[in-house]
């Protein structure tokens, strides 16, 4: 469409030259349609906001480390829970329980209203997730995924996992790898605790 300015002469916008360049080369057009729709999912998984924690059943495991009851996820709402996705073999999980989750206990042990649960999705035992936890001093909760529901409810591909779930079981947070910056989760369970007394 061409537009005319208040002298009557004829100007193009930088859309128009720009769908003039792309009707005038195809393979441009296709390219540029491609790199819209990956912009699309990617400023679509970038956005923040939150989801809800997907439906799972796991078991406590004791302090004496016998198996405990089960839960579900519903069973946490009403408290900001950091949920750490792991196993007793896997050597970044431990570096996140070291450098991660200890000063984060440390930081947050006196707050009821957060809670940090180790869940392991590796197969451990109740037996083998309580001797790992003592022998590391990790004086958190610790859950076992009975039956991989928690895995695959999650739809994992790998562990450690570290999610910030709110009072209103909606995921805040949500990060994989070893090295998962301290920072980041702090914002979240503030964020997610300090809405909770809203």
């Amino acid at each position: 469409m061409v537009r005319y300015d208040s002298d009557g002469e004829a100007y193009y916008t930088n859309f128009d030259m720009l769908k003039g360049r792309i009707s005038d080369n195809k393979p441009l057009a296709g390219t540029v349609v491609v790199l819209v729709i990956v912009l699309l999912v990617i400023g679509s998984t970038m956005s923040g906001g939150s989801t809800q924690t997907p439906d799972f059943e796991a078991q406590w495991v004791e302090m004496d480390g016998s198996e405990g009851e089960l839960f579900t996820n519903s069973d946490l709402n009403g408290k900001t829970v950091v949920l750490d996705l792991m196993s007793t073999t896997c050597g970044p999980c431990k570096d996140i329980a070291d450098n991660t989750l200890k000063p984060l206990h440390e930081k947050y042990s006196s707050d009821e209203n957060v809670i940090i649960v180790s869940l392991s999705v590796g197969g451990d035992s109740a037996e083998e997730l309580h001797s790992y936890s003592v022998d590391h001093g990790y004086d958190w909760l610790h859950a076992i995924d009975v039956d991989s529901s928690v895995f695959t409810a999650f739809s994992a591909k790998s562990i450690p996992i570290v999610l910030v779930i709110n009072a209103d079981g909606e995921i805040v947070f949500n990060e994989q790898g070893n090295s998962i910056p301290i920072d980041d989760i702090e914002t979240a369970i503030e964020t997610a605790d300090s809405a909770a007394g809203i």
